[in-house]
């Protein structure tokens, strides 16, 4: 169920975005059929998807951290983030550069200038110097530079990566385990609070998102999650979920509320039957390369707008939704041809740099062929949002 949820709210973002680029906005059409308002709706939930990958990674990622010891801990840990984020990240930055590059040669100078009104996404004149590049490769995006290029979704990244930073600091910090250990503890916690005080703050509030799905993963330690199987539990609280989702396509719910109900209804959705072979292989795929098709779909569906359909917005026909169609598959494929080059490779990636590492008996463990439980549960841990 995980990889259905993370594959369909990455490609949501995908679809929301390339709709935003080939159709008039909502508000300028002509008397729309119910089956456009329906595919509107669908397809505008590109931000709350945001919103599920924090509660995803907060559960998968956040747990991972609250099942560990702090013996040897910050290096395995780094090793595993850094190796995640980066692998997807450095190539998809430099599919930017090309992306852009390449645009303001074939229409999209305007857009890429900030002259061309997306609507749906604010563009400033895009920033492709080396600056912005090593501030999106070292996550400071938002915080000190804008996002490199055109790439409009890199801004959630930042994101992500403070919190990777920020929950392990201060769980271990006050952990009970490292009582002894007061200079540990000291360092962990000022290095905590100091990182906070200087992110932003909706990057802070960010935070309490990200911690209600590590909530979620504390409750199934502990035990307390039995709640969570009685119908009396499970009924309301996703008819609760989709009304608050629902209605946040009318009106403004803050992300924290859309986040709160999320995790709330996550540990229900992790209790449904498993899903027949027709859906979950197609889920379990498309959650291996959502990270990818992520990062990597933004840059070319703008490219495809302004350079194929010459920055044309039309409305919904069936020759249009055709054009929309034939440009998803084109992101789609595209973004799962990346994702064999980079993102398939994250594990090799990992054992290699473990093995490579001084002095750490924990690479050599980990450079090892693993159970295939060890195996499923990394597997499990490595496919946060």
């Amino acid at each position: 169920m995980l990889d259905m949820i993370r594959g369909l709210a990455a490609l949501e973002v995908a679809l929301s975005h390339l709709r935003g680029f080939l159709f008039d906005d909502y508000f300028h059409l002509v008397n729309p059929s119910l089956l456009v308002k329906v595919f509107y709706f669908l397809t505008g939930f590109g931000h709350q998807s945001v919103t599920v990958f924090f509660v995803l990674s907060g559960y998968l990622v956040g747990g991972s951290v609250l099942a560990a010891r702090s013996e040897g801990f910050f290096v395995r840990y780094s090793v595993q983030r850094l190796s995640r984020l980066w692998i997807v990240l450095l190539p998809c930055l430099a599919a930017t550069a090309l992306w852009n590059l390449l645009g303001y040669h074939v229409g999209g100078a305007d857009f890429l200038n900030g002259k061309l009104d997306a609507r749906t996404f604010v563009v400033l004149p895009v920033r492709t110097d080396i600056f912005a590049f090593l501030g999106n490769l070292f996550f400071l995006q938002t915080i000190v530079t804008p996002v490199y290029g055109d790439n409009v979704p890199l801004w959630s990244l930042a994101n992500e990566f403070w919190y990777y930073v920020l929950f392990p600091l201060l769980y271990f910090g006050f952990k009970k385990e490292t009582r002894n250990k007061i200079l540990l503890r000291g360092i962990c916690v000022a290095s905590g609070i100091a990182i906070l005080m200087a992110l932003p703050w909706g990057i802070c509030l960010g935070f309490i998102v990200w911690l209600s799905g590590m909530a979620i993963a504390a409750f199934e330690k502990h035990g307390i999650d039995k709640i969570f199987s009685s119908k009396w539990y499970g009924v309301p609280v996703i008819l609760t979920c989709a009304g608050v989702f629902a209605c946040s396509r009318f009106h403004f719910i803050h992300d924290i509320v859309l986040g709160l109900s999320f995790a709330a209804a996550l540990p229900v959705f992790m209790r449904l039957p498993s899903l027949p072979k027709l859906v979950a292989l197609p889920s379990a795929w498309l959650a291996d390369f959502s990270y990818t098709l992520y990062l990597a779909h933004f840059s070319l569906a703008a490219f495809i707008w302004y350079g194929i359909f010459d920055s044309q917005r039309l409305q919904p026909s069936w020759a249009a939704g055709g054009r929309y169609g034939f440009s998803a598959l084109v992101v789609i494929a595209y973004s799962f041809g990346l994702s064999l080059l980079f993102e398939r490779n994250t594990d090799k990636l990992r054992r290699f740099v473990m093995r490579h590492l001084p002095g750490q008996e924990s690479s050599r463990a980990l450079a090892q062929p693993v159970s295939v439980a060890a195996a499923t549960n990394e597997d499990k841990n490595r496919r946060e949002s």
